[in-house]
């Protein structure tokens, strides 16, 4: 099975040619396909996921966390697409994420 292709995204977290997106910024300088599709799709929402107040913004992490570790296993693909959450809602990792 191939590979999955990778994006290039320069400093700023925008590809060539397109607008700059607050949650691209979080993420890694080369990420799937997959994950940099799943942050544009979801960019309409960030804003007001940003403004939810700490216990909900904390219930959701919570509840992204349990859903990908669902199967014991979590792939670079979730972790990345946690970690990028968690960075654009301004909140910390979860633990089990800190060292992976």
């Amino acid at each position: 099975m191939d590979e999955p292709a990778q994006r290039e995204i320069d400093a700023h977290g925008v590809e060539q040619g397109e607008r700059p997106r607050p949650a691209l910024r979080a993420l890694p300088c080369a990420v799937d396909d997959l994950v940099a599709d799943v942050v544009q799709a979801l960019d309409p929402v960030w804003e007001p996921l940003d403004a939810l107040d700490p216990l909900a913004k904390q219930a959701l992490i919570e509840s992204i966390t349990a859903a990908i570790s669902l199967d014991n296993q979590v792939t670079i693909a979730e972790s990345e697409l946690l970690r990028t959450i968690c960075a654009v809602l301004h909140c910390p990792l979860p633990p089990m994420l800190e060292c992976v």
